[in-house]
């Protein structure tokens, strides 16, 4: 995947359903790997910098 802006991916992380491990429930986690470092931190400092 080829990203011109890497300001744009920050907090965009696709919702994914765990239907194999948990068959009788709708269970759904984030997908935190597709931020840059992989971790939530990059979306609180986004925050930080745009309201500034």
């Amino acid at each position: 995947m080829k990203i011109e802006n890497i300001l744009k991916i920050i907090g965009n992380t696709p919702h994914i359903r765990i239907h194999r491990l948990y068959p009788y429930h709708q269970v759904w986690m984030k997908l935190k790997k597709n931020n840059p470092g992989g971790n939530i931190k990059y979306i609180i400092a986004l925050s930080m910098i745009e309201y500034a």
